[in-house]
């Protein structure tokens, strides 16, 4: 069986191709298109010609592909109906330095919920589940995260919203669990934040996490706990919400915050000395 491919532009034809196979899966951008087969492999032809770019294809598995996804990095992925997930960085201009960046498996999320999509989320490829789960594989770890799930459904949080609680799930909970689940979910969006290296929504969570604990009576400890991690980092990072400066200078941005409250004017204190300290190069004393 053989399957034929035909891009299309202006209402001609720019060039077409034939598949071995049965085509379950396409897409493209400006200068890629990649297509799963039927029969488990990967084709990656460039848009713009249709020349192949890396061998006839590339044998994912004996299982059909489900899904493949490409983004403005030319990173793709590709899932097969067993579950295996295969992420590679292709190189448009030299194909041969296109590499394979991880493989996992998703079979290890189904007990969980059954298959429903999965896309690029900056470099980062997302999977969600049938009970509105998303998760990512995380190299380090070499295991997968869950980024948003039904835990924190009592969250006072206007951001998040759950299709499938019952509004008397919510009215069940007393004011001290519907506070844990504002909090917890705060924790999580400051560690996908971090996760996704993104420095603007870790700012955001960082500021309404402050602002959360400066409003409880017991919120001192995990704060101290938590500024002082701005006071760590890298000294050198590319990555700015790493950045062992950026996070100094958010720290610094957070005092005037902190100092609204009468009972953190030693902490606020300490900080600031501290921050001299670090910006001055000054050794510092514990």
């Amino acid at each position: 069986m053989y399957s034929k491919l035909t891009m299309i532009e202006d209402d001609e034809i720019r060039w077409f191709a034939e598949v071995e196979g049965e085509i379950n899966s396409v897409i493209m951008n400006k200068l890629l298109l990649i297509c799963g087969t039927h029969q488990g492999c990967v084709l990656f032809y460039s848009a713009k010609t249709g020349r192949l770019l890396l061998n006839r294809y590339v044998q994912l598995s004996k299982f059909p592909i489900i899904k493949v996804g490409l983004n403005e990095f030319n990173q793709t992925f590709a899932i097969s109906n067993n579950g295996t997930l295969l992420v590679w960085e292709l190189n448009y201009h030299c194909p041969f330095k296109s590499k394979n960046l991880y493989r996992c498996s998703i079979s290890e999320l189904m007990g969980r919920g059954k298959f429903i999509d999965a896309y690029f989320q900056g470099k980062e490829v997302v999977v969600s589940i049938s009970d509105d789960c998303l998760y990512k594989y995380d190299q380090k770890m070499g295991s997968w995260i869950c980024l948003k799930d039904h835990s924190y459904f009592g969250s006072g949080l206007k951001s998040l919203t759950y299709k499938k609680v019952s509004p008397l799930d919510i009215r069940m909970l007393n004011d001290v669990e519907k506070d844990i689940h504002t909090m917890a979910q705060i924790e999580s969006e400051l560690a996908n934040a971090l996760t996704n290296q993104n420095s603007e929504d870790f700012k955001m969570w960082s500021r309404t996490y402050v602002n959360h604990l400066i409003s409880k009576k017991r919120g001192t400890e995990k704060l101290k706990e938590f500024c002082d991690e701005f006071l760590r980092g890298e000294v050198e990072s590319d990555i700015e919400v790493y950045n062992q400066t950026w996070r100094r200078k958010l720290l610094e941005s957070f005092l005037p915050l902190l100092a609204t409250n009468r009972s953190l004017e030693r902490l606020v204190k300490n900080y600031r000395q501290q921050i001299t300290f670090r910006e001055e190069n000054i050794p510092i004393i514990f």
